[in-house]
């Protein structure tokens, strides 16, 4: 009925405290399959006690002879599990006491779903609600950030495999999983969001988790879906896309750095060019004002210093990333 996939990169504390977690709660009847994406120790080795101490459980680990990235170690997730579910968790979150049994009641009470939500920290608390197609999901769903969230979600694989090339065409995306679910939807499937909370939620520290560049410009290309103009203007909605300020600031650091900014501006035009679908004019004039904050660095980078050390005590310098690093395996 269903399989936990773990996805997993050089985490290895954080793996054995998800599975210390989840082996309690299974049965030899639920496989679970850990990808272990080339990690530096690798999963067995960082396992090998917990696996013995709970020597009758269906546990598979696979390990990649190289890193191919994040996305696509999810993706190969999907690929290897023949259950009809999936429950895609990732390394560093730690699964609730009575997630899994919580989990299995819910597959068995809503046998018409395609995917089935959790609360998480990751978008707007929600409560329970059950919708109906793609554009019914799209227009009453609270936003798309727990959705997204791989943690939250028991998917109905069987029905999402057949759309596993559009995963890989869109891993860039940075949602991979996302886009099959969306193409994978008919008229019929439901999505049922649930007011609880399978996992407590990994916090990322700021060298394992996305710039808001990288954010910026592959969040935005799941607009590119086949879905019907009305389901688009919804998705480009329910986006949470990073805020322009947010961008500015990164390329400001950026620039700094590295003592040049036609790459940061460079950059730049692209994210607005995806931002411009759709933007609201109060949102074509922030773009317009990034813009200029990056024509004239000198002027704006002493404002921007100034604004930051008003509100947060920081400073430009102080939140540097290149814009496309990937910390993620």
């Amino acid at each position: 009925m269903l399989t936990i996939a773990i996805p997993t990169y050089n985490r290895p504390a954080e793996l054995k405290s998800c599975l210390e977690a989840l082996a309690p709660q299974l049965c030899p009847d639920i496989p679970v399959l850990i990808l272990d994406n080339a990690s530096d120790i690798p999963a067995k080795t960082v396992l090998a006690e917990t696996l013995a101490s709970y020597p009758n459980l269906n546990i598979r680990i696979e390990r990649n002879a190289y890193n191919i990235g994040g996305n696509a170690n999810i993706l190969r997730c999907i690929e290897f599990t023949d259950t009809e579910w999936i429950w895609l968790l990732g390394d560093d979150d730690v699964p609730r006491s009575g997630a899994l049994e919580m989990a299995l009641a819910q597959i068995e009470a809503n046998p018409g779903a395609i995917c089935i939500n959790f609360n998480s920290a990751f978008g707007p608390p929600h409560q329970d609600l059950r919708t109906r197609g793609r554009f019914d999901f799209l227009n009453r769903c609270s936003g798309l950030g727990n959705v997204i969230f791989i943690s939250a979600n028991l998917y109905r694989a069987c029905s999402m495999r057949r759309n596993l090339y559009l995963g890989h065409r869109y891993a860039y995306a940075m949602a991979p999983h996302f886009a099959m679910l969306l193409s994978s939807m008919e008229d019929f499937d439901e999505v049922v969001f649930l007011n609880d909370e399978l996992v407590d939620a990994g916090v990322c520290d700021g060298a394992n988790h996305w710039s808001s560049i990288s954010q910026a410009l592959s969040w935005p290309t799941l607009l590119e879906l086949t879905v019907t103009p009305q389901e688009r203007r919804l998705l480009a909605k329910k986006l949470q896309v990073p805020s322009i300020a947010s961008i500015v600031i990164q390329l400001l650091g950026t620039g700094l750095k590295d003592n040049e900014f036609e790459t940061a501006r460079f950059f730049y035009r692209q994210v607005t060019a995806r931002y411009a679908t759709y933007a609201s004019p109060a949102r074509r004039a922030l773009i317009l004002g990034g813009r200029l904050m990056l024509a004239f660095p000198r002027v704006s980078v002493p404002i921007v210093n100034f604004l930051l050390g008003k509100a947060k005590g920081a400073s430009i310098s102080k939140r540097l990333r290149r814009p496309l690093d990937d910390p993620h395996g």
